[in-house]
């Protein structure tokens, strides 16, 4: 998982070591402080075909995480399609808790909901682990229940709880200490 990117040097795409050895931490901020959107055209260009090349994985930061980084900006960019394609090159059991998010995110934006099936049982796993002390109250709600699973992965419909733990997967909000909606 060292390498992870769509565009590859054949199709436009930046050679390998692109980045050089530059840290992934000063490379993950650079993309998230991007704010506003790129005027110019071609820098706009130039920036979905970076943020999709497969290029080497930069030191000190998680390969899936900077798949996600990259990928959620491009959502940020309303390339939708090109960041559904960039956490697609992610192998399911590399992935991050920020990845998860991101996927759900690209797979909405993309009209594409039932995308979302195989990654439930292991977002919801990943959330579980982050509320810490308040999983207790979830327990019925266990990675690889049947119960957790979304309408539309599921004949049976959803119920209320599984509902809310769905749209707080979705909008990020399970962090430890959270109130987890008031049912």
């Amino acid at each position: 998982m060292t390498e992870i990117g769509v565009l590859t040097p054949q199709y436009n795409g930046l050679p390998k070591d692109a980045f050089g050895q530059e840290g992934g931490q000063y490379l993950t901020n650079l993309i998230r402080n991007l704010h506003g959107p790129i005027i110019s055209r071609w820098g706009s260009i130039l920036l979905r075909r970076t943020l999709l090349s497969k290029v080497v994985s930069p030191e000190n930061v998680n390969p899936a995480d900077w798949a996600a980084e990259r990928a959620w900006r491009l959502l940020l960019m309303g390339e939708a399609d090109a960041a559904r394609s960039l956490v697609l090159k992610v192998d399911g059991g590399n992935y991050t808790p920020r990845l998860y998010e991101v996927a759900m995110q690209a797979h909405l934006a993309t009209a594409d909901p039932a995308g979302i099936c195989p990654l439930v049982d292991g977002g919801l796993g990943s959330a579980m682990r982050r509320l810490g002390s308040c999983s207790g109250r979830y327990a019925l709600l266990s990675p690889g229940s049947r119960a957790v699973r979304p309408a539309f992965c599921n004949r049976q419909g959803a119920t209320r709880l599984r509902q809310v733990l769905i749209i707080c997967l979705l909008k990020r909000q399970l962090v430890p200490g959270s109130k987890v909606g008031a049912l």
